[in-house]
């Protein structure tokens, strides 16, 4: 295991960050599921909280995994949607099909309150390459709210001199060493705009054209939509690829 990155925090706790850890976050662990009588599945096993690993992965359902916005049961099997929140975190909403069972029960919070067979995930904002998570891990680190911590877990946040940019930070470990990190299921309520995972969590939160199409993009420059006149329409994709 390459150690990349020792800490100390304010209390005495000590931490190490290695390349491992940062692969799980940047890229994710996965695991070949295999089907009686269908093609085997990658599904994930954790991790995996950047947008270019996100990319990376959807690639192994090219055919069978649309953006909602562009799902056809005739076509598809499965759909995904996202949003950017104005801090730059993405929340993505996956079917729990591509998640292994242990994975699927970890992230099972976000969706307490609708039972949908759909799942949540956070990634760290788009432009965020390896060296800016880690950045994004020592700076969480050095602004532990220590009052939040718990068994495993740390909570500290990023950009708090920008406070429309201020993000919250969960730092998972076990010992010494850092096991995960990835942007909290709640985000501070700082203008933030978006929507959030549930009703509960949506007061006070500014609901925005905020929709995130990935690579997704360049179907929106071809889609031609039917107006309530019968005329046919283009959409400005311009305005989701912002």
């Amino acid at each position: 295991m390459k150690i990349i990155k020792e800490y100390i925090q304010s209390d005495g706790k000590k931490l190490r960050l290695s390349e491992e850890a940062v692969t799980h976050v940047y890229e994710g662990n996965f695991v070949v599921r295999t089907q009686q009588g269908d093609d085997n599945m990658t599904v994930l096993r954790g991790g995996l909280h950047s947008c270019s690993g996100w990319n990376t992965f959807r690639k192994n359902y090219y055919k069978e995994l649309s953006h909602l916005h562009f799902f056809n049961s005739n076509i598809h099997k499965y759909w995904y949607y996202a949003r950017e929140l104005s801090n730059g975190v993405i929340t993505l909403r996956l079917p729990r099909d591509l998640f292994a069972g242990k994975a699927a029960k970890i992230t099972m919070y976000p969706d307490d309150y609708y039972k949908s067979g759909y799942l949540w995930k956070t990634l760290f904002p788009k432009y965020y390459d390896r060296n800016a998570v880690i950045e994004a891990i020592d700076e969480a680190l050095e602004n532990e709210d220590i009052t939040q911590r718990s068994n495993g877990q740390i909570i500290g946040y990023i950009n708090n001199d920008e406070p429309m940019k201020t993000m919250k930070i969960v730092i998972q470990f076990k010992g010494t060493e850092i096991k995960s990190a990835f942007p909290a299921w709640t985000q501070p309520n700082n203008g933030n705009v978006g929507k959030p995972f549930s009703h509960y969590d949506n007061i006070g939160f500014l609901i925005s054209q905020s929709t995130e199409y990935f690579e997704d993009n360049y179907d929106l420059q071809n889609e031609v939509k039917i107006s309530v006149f019968g005329e046919k329409i283009s959409l400005d994709y311009r305005r989701f690829s912002s």
